[in-house]
Parts: structure tokens; C-alpha cells; sequence
């Protein structure tokens, strides 16, 4: 009998002890395992979402393509911050409007210095280049503008109420005329007008007045042609009614009484040069 006690002692002490988990550590285990497939869910179905939500797809997010050649964006977006792109357009007949609360501003860049801008803001318009251009829809230049000359290419530049334009320098056109019913003057207020062409200068109009403080200039190498029903001289005549009109070897006008001579004249208005 003792010895059959001591042979399963014996064979106690030799079993191997069980392998696994038990008690409350396998409870922690099926609550972690419980805990991450929770999460999972959860941020599964965030993720799908977002998705919906944000519109991904493809091509891009929400109403914006993106594309190798481009990233188009459909409808109106708000930027906080500045962009920078190498070109903005709009789709095929649809306009492309810029709104800004403060302005709207766009620069290129030389390396790190600005080279260009065109800021629009508070009722004006700013425009900051060396060169400035406008070219029509054929792609001819309408009006250029630089430091050193204003080129204007439109067939007329015409100009409403306001008194005029004023110019320091000259003016070159082809032709300068007043609107139907309007008068055209062309005045200096402290030196002297002066109108010069190649060709032929020709002035036309319903009425002619030329008026100076010193002195009126006409010299052309070919000839001076008058053509009028009347030529008004005020000034010549003085208070006489009629007088006789003569001119001297320099081309001086002068005007003596009828029953005079021009050579009785000649001593008082003609001197030698």
C-alpha cells in the first residue's frame, strides 16, 4: 500500500504543468482583443466619412482634379494664404472673377526681387513694371508705355468733357480734330506751339483763329496756301474802313491808305535785315 503512494507521488511530480492562460489575465486578454476591434470600427467608419464627407476620389477631393498637366477646381474657393501658380484660366465660357474684402494683388517674381505687380484695392488701380503693354484679341499693340516714351496704336484717342490733355513734350499724330459742334484749341500757356510735318500740314475748319502775344510763324520749303471766302486781319487795319494791303521784301504785311503807295511805306514798316 505504501509503496502504490509513493509510485503516484511519483508520477504527479513528472507530469508536465498546463500550458496557457487562466483566470483573470484571459480576461484582460478578450477585453484587449475586444478593446482593438472597437477602435478599428470606430476609425473605419470615421475614415469612410471623411471620404464621403471630403468627396476623395481618383482625381482628387471634393471640386478639386487633380491631373498631370493641372489641378482644376469647380465652383468658389477660399485661400488664406498667398498662391503662387504659373497660370490661372477658367474653363470655356465661363468667367473667372477674383474677390478679395482689402485687394487683389499679382506679382511676378525676378529670382527673389518683384519684377511686375497689378494690385486692385480701394477704389484704384496700381500698376508696377518696367515696361507696361496692351495688346488686342489679334494680338497688335493698342498702347505701350515705358520710362522714356507712351506709344498709343488705336486709330483715335478721344477725349470727353474735362478741359483737355495737358503735355510737356510733343505730341505725334496723324490728325487732331474736335467732336461735331465742339471747338478744338491748341494753346502753350508760357512758351510757344509749334506744328511740324514731313508732308503737308492742313487745317480746316469753319472758322480759323490763330492769336498770339509776339508773333506768328508759318514757313513751309514749298508753298502756303489760304483758302477761304474772307481772311480777317483786325489788328493791320485799325480804325480805317478799307486800306491797301502791301508787303515788303522780308514778307511783311503792311496796310497803307488807298491813296497811297506802297513804296510811301516801304521807309516806315520795311527794314533791311
Amino acid at each position: 500500500m505504501g509503496r502504490t503512494s509513493r509510485t503516484t507521488a511519483s508520477t504527479r511530480a513528472m507530469s508536465p504543468a498546463p500550458v496557457g492562460i487562466y483566470g483573470w489575465r484571459k480576461r484582460c486578454v478578450y477585453l484587449l482583443v475586444l478593446l482593438v476591434l472597437a477602435l478599428s470600427v470606430i476609425n473605419a467608419a470615421l475614415t469612410i466619412w471623411i471620404v464621403r464627407v471630403m468627396s476623395f476620389n481618383m482625381d482628387g477631393m471634393g471640386k478639386l482634379r487633380v491631373t498631370p498637366e493641372q489641378v482644376r477646381l469647380q465652383g468658389e474657393s477660399e485661400f488664406l494664404l498667398p498662391v503662387t501658380v504659373e497660370k490661372i484660366a477658367a474653363q470655356p465660357g465661363v468667367p473667372l472673377s477674383l474677390h478679395s474684402s482689402r485687394n487683389v494683388t499679382l506679382r511676378s517674381l525676378a529670382g527673389n526681387e518683384s519684377s511686375s505687380a497689378l494690385s486692385l484695392g480701394n477704389g484704384r488701380l496700381e500698376a508696377t513694371s518696367e515696361h507696361v503693354e496692351i495688346r488686342n484679341g489679334n494680338g497688335e499693340t493698342l498702347f505701350a508705355l515705358n520710362r522714356t516714351h507712351c506709344l498709343l496704336s488705336a486709330r483715335s484717342l478721344r477725349l470727353r468733357e474735362g478741359r483737355g490733355i495737358s503735355l510737356k513734350q510733343a505730341l505725334q499724330t496723324n490728325k487732331i480734330e474736335a467732336e461735331p459742334g465742339h471747338t478744338l484749341s491748341v494753346w502753350s500757356l508760357n512758351e510757344s506751339v509749334s506744328i511740324g510735318a514731313a508732308d503737308v500740314i492742313h487745317l480746316s475748319s469753319s472758322r480759323l483763329d490763330m492769336q498770339a502775344d509776339e508773333s506768328i510763324s508759318l514757313s513751309s520749303r514749298g508753298g502756303i496756301v489760304l483758302s477761304a471766302s474772307s481772311l480777317l486781319l483786325p489788328r493791320l487795319a485799325g480804325n480805317a474802313d478799307v486800306l491797301q494791303l502791301c508787303i515788303c521784301e522780308s514778307g511783311l504785311l503792311f496796310g497803307i491808305a488807298p491813296s497811297q503807295r506802297c513804296s510811301e511805306g516801304q521807309t516806315r514798316f520795311c527794314r533791311p535785315e
